[in-house]
């Protein structure tokens, strides 16, 4: 297995219940160079974070099944993830994730809607700042 890092750029993980923000966001990264692997809810993500070497969470708050927050928490708890780092989705620009990404297991956030430029200085900053 590798480190999950491709021309030095971090492999993308993309939760998000909506379909068409999953594929513009993983069509984004892709054709910037980004690893991406993708989950429509929280229970996929935990699957997915089993299978690939992911670096950089990218998470939405709302899923169906479970808070974003609480996949956060789970990747930071666990041994084998807690390299990962994550970023909170939301579009509530008043969230606890966007306040203090921090007390809800985030490292960083992005409220939608989101550029991409500003996605991927985001994931860079602090993928560079492990």
């Amino acid at each position: 297995m590798t480190d999950g890092v491709v021309g030095g750029k971090p492999h993308v993980l993309i939760v998000d219940d909506m379909a068409d923000v999953v594929e513009l966001t993983g069509m984004l990264l892709r054709s910037c160079g980004y690893t991406v692997s993708t989950a429509r809810t929280g229970a996929e993500a935990l699957e997915v974070l089993e299978r690939d070497p992911i670096q950089v969470a990218v998470i939405d708050l709302g899923l169906p099944d479970v808070d974003g927050s609480q996949v956060a928490m789970r990747i930071k708890q666990h041994d084998s993830w807690a390299h990962i780092r994550t970023i909170a989705v939301t579009g509530d620009a008043g969230a606890d994730a966007v306040r203090d990404p921090a007390s809800t297991g985030f490292d960083a956030h992005v409220v939608k809607p989101f550029s991409g430029a500003d996605l991927m200085a985001t994931i860079d900053r602090i993928f560079r700042g492990r």
